[in-house]
């Protein structure tokens, strides 16, 4: 796991505009253990315990084959144990700017916008497919204080926010090839 990021502000003009900037990146490959139950060499072959042994459609074997082999526990009933510890990579992006201006003692503005961008995969527990996740994250704030008395305050402020988290599966290690169609999104918009 890595994580880094900095952070910088200062003055722009002595006494009336500074900004501040700031990022962070988190980088990680987390790996865990998943079990799976797969069928045995016997089973993919036709031959279940305790039972006359069978024929194998063809149009069956491609897909046993995409099923790994297993390399755990018999758990009896042509069914054993199939264990793995796959990567699970995450990558976040966090990314915030700020601006203050002072037009005069009474008078101020100032700007800000965040960005947050998250990726992450997690292998299923056959490694036949990737489960993703994705999010954007966008918002800003602009506002503008006049003090127009000792009682008085005005101030206007303009924010927006913008969302998107997206999931879905791509092909892993098993090379499923499933394209746009295994792809399911969901956005949301903001204010």
């Amino acid at each position: 796991r890595n994580q880094f990021g900095f952070s910088l502000g200062g003055p722009i003009t002595k006494s009336k505009t500074f900004f501040f900037v700031s990022y962070e990146r988190l980088q990680q490959d987390l790996a865990t253990t998943t079990y799976a139950v797969v069928p045995t060499d016997a089973a993919r072959a036709g031959i279940l315990p305790g039972r006359t042994p069978i024929a194998v459609n063809p149009a069956i074997k491609p897909i046993l084959a995409l099923l790994p082999e297993p390399n755990g526990p018999n758990l009896g009933n042509g069914l054993a144990n199939y264990i793995s510890a796959p990567n699970a990579p995450t990558t976040e992006n966090f990314f915030t700017v700020r601006l203050d201006h002072t037009f005069d003692q009474n008078r101020s503005l100032y700007g800000r916008f965040t960005y947050d961008h998250a990726l992450s995969s997690h292998p299923d527990s056959v490694q036949v497919l990737d489960s993703n996740s994705e999010s954007r994250r966008y918002s800003g704030t602009l506002e503008y204080t006049d003090i127009l008395g000792t009682h008085v305050l005005n101030r206007i402020r303009f924010g927006f926010n913008r969302a998107y988290d997206g999931d879905g599966q791509t092909p892993g290690l098993g090379g499923v090839a499933c394209g746009n169609r295994c792809r399911v999104t969901r956005a949301a918009g903001g204010t």
